[in-house]
């Protein structure tokens, strides 16, 4: 786990935050991108408080549920972003609308 990784579940802890409507950021997207200065432009422009995501960055808020996270993530198999659990069972495949909804129907078949 890198210190991006930690930083960029900080800024996702922060979107979900009470009072706050979690935004479409695909982190994935810009793995090239993920310095601090970086993840507070995306504040910026998904109208998340931007101050607040360099304060919580800078004091590490959710440093402790990201790598909770990230291990319990390991411990359930997971090797990529993104993974997707239906019924206790690991989905690797894609998350395209079409493509996911038929492994839902299917897992709400069985």
């Amino acid at each position: 786990m890198t210190n991006s990784d930690t930083h960029c579940g900080v800024s996702s802890e922060t979107s979900r935050s009470p009072n706050r409507i979690r935004t479409p950021f695909t982190p994935r997207e810009r793995q090239e991108a993920l310095e601090d200065s970086d993840l507070i432009r995306y504040a910026r422009a998904f109208g998340i408080n931007a101050e607040r995501v360099k304060e919580e960055l800078a004091a590490g808020t959710y440093a402790n549920r990201v790598r909770q996270d990230f291990r319990s993530g390991v411990r359930s198999g997971v090797n990529g972003t993104p993974t997707s659990f239906i019924n206790s069972t690991r989905h690797d495949g894609s998350v395209d609308l079409e493509p996911f909804l038929e492994v839902l129907e299917r897992a709400a078949q069985q």
